[in-house]
């Protein structure tokens, strides 16, 4: 019984390892080999686990997705964030 709760333990400890490491670059246009290379180095990604995407509804600007954290630096999600300090203006007046 000991040893199966250790390896359940050991397989969680795993997937909680991977899970953190996955990450995920999404861009409006394909980045080019270098711009990839220099996020990596820059967010310390692992490459084995990368995956990056075209999304045209970013607008521009990138998201970095690693585990559970999320770096938005779109075009779309400064707009987003603009509209919403202007309705909250609106709102105060």
């Amino acid at each position: 019984m000991k040893n199966k709760q250790l390896t359940k333990r050991k397989v969680l400890k795993i997937k909680n390892e991977k899970l953190v490491k996955s990450a995920e670059i999404v861009s409006a246009y394909k980045l080019d080999d270098e711009v990839v290379e220099n996020l990596v180095k820059i967010f310390k990604l692992d490459k084995s686990t990368l995956t990056i995407k075209v999304d045209k509804n970013v607008i521009g600007g990138i998201i970095v997705r690693r585990g559970s954290d999320v770096y938005d630096g779109s075009v779309k999600s400064q707009l987003q964030n603009l509209k919403k300090m202007l309705f909250e203006s609106l709102k105060v007046s």
